[in-house]
């Protein structure tokens, strides 16, 4: 039984660097002009530039986080507070009964990303492909439905463009 649970570990963090990869590589692939990434940019939480734009995946400490509405305090404070209160929108807001309707038992994975552009709106909303497309649908819905937030800026104060990447565990 301890044996299935770290392989179903071993799976899911296999899953999450392979979507962070293709992440990567999609981004670099609409231009004829080749990306580097280098190894300063991976160690400062995964910087791409492309196209003219800085593409911020995580965030570099030099970087402050986008801010979820009533979050207060402390940049390490408020990049807690915007995870938690994205999670916990999630399970407000997510409805459980598709996952009854479809008759999936125990709990479904899913990933999904979006960006959080620099006027503070969650735009580009997409989920991992594995996920029923019913339930991928309602995701997306439940994204849209994030507030508007206060977006993230880099090191010179400038709005900045944030990709942020929650893995969810549904129940019913």
């Amino acid at each position: 039984m301890e044996v299935k649970n770290k392989l179903s570990q071993i799976k899911y963090l296999l899953m999450t660097f392979l979507i962070v990869f293709s992440l990567f590589f999609f981004n670099s692939c609409g231009s004829s002009k080749k990306t580097k990434i280098s190894q300063k940019d991976i160690e400062k939480s995964s910087v791409l530039k492309s196209k003219g734009k800085t593409i911020y995946f995580g965030f570099p400490s030099n970087q402050k986080s986008p801010i979820y509405p009533g979050c207060r305090g402390i940049q390490k404070y408020l990049r807690k507070c915007l995870k938690e209160k994205v999670k916990d929108h999630f399970r407000r807001n997510f409805n459980t009964k598709i996952i009854k309707k479809l008759g999936l038992k125990g709990k479904q994975r899913a990933i999904i990303l979006f960006t959080i552009d620099k006027s503070g709106r969650v735009v580009n909303i997409r989920t991992s492909k594995r996920t029923h497309k019913k339930i991928r649908n309602e995701l997306e819905r439940v994204a849209e439905l994030l507030p508007k937030m206060i977006p993230g800026e880099n090191d010179k104060g400038e709005k900045i463009e944030v990709k942020y990447i929650l893995p969810l565990f549904l129940n019913r």
